[in-house]
């Protein structure tokens, strides 16, 4: 797997998944009871990550996230401008929603992909999380 000029480097796909439900009520980006889901894969500069679970809160009109941050070679956190967010409805509605997010100023190398979680008020629940990533 050499990474020089005029070489091919074969870049492999990763996904995970977290089933079990939890909660957060965290208004700041943090983990789950089980981290993640979360994969390690090498980049180049560029990666396309998708993620989603079911979202759902305890309190009416609170907002739910997920967002995915970067860290080993490249460090960027998690952020709500790329976040799956769920709001608006009434406690307890659950709904599952997905996000795709490219990546384009990666440290090329050793990458790792992580979600993360928060909520604007109350208590949010998280369950069938999954992520992938498609590194170039």
């Amino acid at each position: 797997m050499a990474d020089g000029l005029n070489s091919i480097v074969r870049r492999v796909p990763s996904s995970a998944s977290v089933l079990t439900s939890q909660t957060t009520t965290s208004t700041s980006y943090t983990n789950l009871t089980t981290t993640g889901p979360s994969v390690t894969v090498t980049t180049g500069a560029s990666a396309l990550v998708m993620f989603g679970a079911s979202l759902s809160s305890n309190t009416t009109d609170a907002g739910v996230f997920m967002s995915v941050d970067v860290s080993s070679a490249t460090t960027i956190a998690a952020n709500d401008d790329w976040a799956v967010w769920l709001g608006g409805v009434p406690s307890g509605n659950a709904s599952h929603m997905g996000m795709a997010k490219l990546f384009t100023t990666l440290t090329a190398g050793s990458n790792v992909f992580t979600a993360k979680y928060r909520t604007s008020s109350g208590t949010a629940t998280y369950a069938n999380r999954h992520l992938m990533v498609i590194p170039f």
